[in-house]
């Protein structure tokens, strides 16, 4: 079951390309100033797992964001934090922590890392940015001896997080129903071109939290340890200015994962798309 209950890897997946619109806009001009989101915001999901007849609530994940500096510059922390619940980690458990800093200014990457602890399972990676052409990479998996990686990007290459926050701030109201938008995303030691589809407006109720008017979209995923390849991967997103996902959902290679938010904290706008 290795990986298969990674809470935040999940999410992180979920969220980045499901939210990853006109990521290749513009080549040339790839900052972008953030209009949507607002220090302190805080976003919390239970991650769930259904395989047949069995379904449960595995681990949570919380998502803030902070203000710093990282090598003398202005920066947006942004990081996440997954763990499996306690009675869950008798059977798997995870701990895991995904951050990265981004230029205040333009929301350009400066440097990314997760430390993952899944199982028997350790990892930790990091990526350094040397302007949109290069990153420098370290990755630590168990006790292999520490990697050094080079990786050529071209200009708009995002990592999962970085990508989050660049791309809450387009403005998506003239996309068509089925409209296929392509993304690429830096993913351990390859680069991938990758898509997603905008399928319309629905209204989608969740536990606790009310109904929603969302932005639902479909996404092509890499095949792996985790998920099939193909555009299996749904998720649904607030149809306001905070443009927060709000439920996901997808096939994994055994059985099918979900995840719900739970709590919204300090989101900039109100949230005009929840349904009284």
């Amino acid at each position: 079951m290795k990986h298969f209950f990674s809470a935040l890897n999940f999410v992180v997946w979920a969220c980045f390309v499901s939210l990853s619109l006109h990521g290749q806009e513009n080549s040339h001009t790839c900052g972008k100033k953030n209009n949507t989101f607002a220090y302190g915001e805080e976003l919390t999901y239970i991650i769930s797992y259904n395989w047949f007849v069995v379904f449960s609530e595995v681990g949570q994940v919380t998502f803030k964001i902070e203000k710093e500096k990282i090598f003398g510059t202005d920066a947006v922390h942004f990081y996440g934090i997954g763990s499996s619940f306690s009675w869950w980690d008798k059977f798997f458990k995870v701990r895991d922590r995904y951050e990265v800093w981004v230029r205040e200014d333009n929301l350009r990457p400066l440097f990314f890392q997760r430390n993952n602890r899944e199982g028997n399972f350790r990892q930790h990676e990091s990526y350094t940015y040397s302007g949109d052409s290069l990153i420098f990479r370290k990755n630590k998996i168990n006790d292999k001896p520490l990697k050094y990686d080079t990786l050529k990007i071209n200009a708009c290459t995002w990592d999962v997080l970085s990508a989050l926050l660049y791309t809450r701030n387009f403005d998506y109201v003239n996309y068509k129903i089925g409209e296929k938008i392509p993304i690429t995303v830096a993913l351990d030691e390859e680069s991938y071109d990758l898509y997603f589809r905008y399928q319309g407006l629905e209204n989608v109720k969740l536990k606790d939290m009310g109904t929603f008017e969302c932005m639902k979209f479909t996404v092509m995923l890499v095949e792996g340890t985790i998920f099939h390849g193909g555009e299996d991967l749904s998720i649904w997103v607030t149809n306001d200015k905070n443009r927060i996902p709000v439920y996901v959902e997808s096939p994994i290679l055994v059985g099918n994962i979900r995840a719900r938010i739970t709590n919204i904290k300090n989101n900039r706008y109100p949230l005009t798309s929840k349904k009284k």
